[in-house]
């Protein structure tokens, strides 16, 4: 895929104005379009003001506010959908029932963030949804927009970090030309479960930090994945910036670190795939 690059225009003169009107510049890509800038934060740029909220009438902070993303999808709209393009939404870490997740607000953004692209014209034909706590699914159904319910496939199993496993999701994207560069393909990364714990092809524990960085190195790494993929949300779980400066070596070794995350990031976004921070 081609570069990103920076510009002194975006489709978003509100967010240039409140967030990037010291640059002035967002992130481009042919395909996508225009993206806010990577931001050492990971977070909101308003993460880093004393008074960590937003909004005037309560005090939620800014740790789970995505407002300031960027998606172009007017500029998607117009260069990628074509008659016979696919749109597909991979949701790797789907806990849609609130009543059972750990965090209910990890429910509500992917649902919200389906949402913002049907707004915004971008209807999805397939949502492969996987998680690894078992739900019922009349209760998974029941908690997500009507419109979800056609186009959702509901994989109540752990995501495989083995490359070629069946429950790979990369696998699933791959296998038998189901998709192709043509098609409109999002993925969303951020497994959450209540003692962190997933569990691997031979049933043993592993966590779910370490299943999300094998599935980021393997998209990392494959091209052919790459051309497929055209945005990715992923939360790459990093000391936060109090601990910024004084993260382990062990954490530098394993690349927790946020230059590190910058760094992989801003590769996937020069390979042509719109990466932005889950949060």
């Amino acid at each position: 895929g081609a570069g990103a690059t920076t510009t002194t225009t975006g489709p978003n003169k509100n967010l240039m104005e409140e967030y990037f009107h010291q640059s002035q510049q967002l992130s481009y890509l042919p395909r996508q379009g225009y993206m806010e800038p990577l931001l050492p934060p990971l977070r909101h740029p308003d993460i880093c003001l004393p008074n960590n909220h937003h909004g005037d009438d309560n005090d939620v902070s800014n740790n789970n506010n995505m407002d300031y993303m960027i998606e172009d999808f007017g500029h998607i709209c117009r260069n990628v959908l074509k008659k016979n393009t696919q749109t597909v939404f991979v949701d790797i870490g789907a806990c849609y029932d609130t009543t059972r997740c750990s965090s209910s607000t990890d429910a509500l953004q992917a649902i919200g963030t389906i949402e913002k692209y049907r707004t915004n014209g971008i209807h999805f034909d397939h949502i492969y949804a996987y998680e690894v706590l078992e739900l019922k699914p009349q209760s998974v159904y029941e908690a997500v927009p009507n419109h979800m319910v056609a186009p959702l496939h509901w994989i109540n199993m752990p995501a495989s970090p083995e490359e070629g496993h069946k429950h790979n999701p990369w696998t699933m994207l791959l296998t038998n030309d189901n998709y192709s560069p043509d098609d409109f393909i999002v993925v969303k990364l951020d497994i959450t479960t209540d003692d962190d714990t997933n569990t691997n092809t031979n049933n043993t524990p592993s966590s779910s930090s370490s299943v999300e960085m094998s599935l980021f190195q393997q998209l990392l790494s494959n091209p052919q994945l790459q051309e497929l993929v055209d945005v990715f949300y992923f939360e790459h779980h990093v000391p936060n910036m109090d601990e910024m400066m004084k993260t382990t070596q062990q954490q530098q070794q394993q690349g927790n670190t946020i230059i590190e995350s910058l760094e992989m990031f801003q590769q996937l976004r020069k390979a042509g795939v719109a990466a932005h921070y889950w949060v």
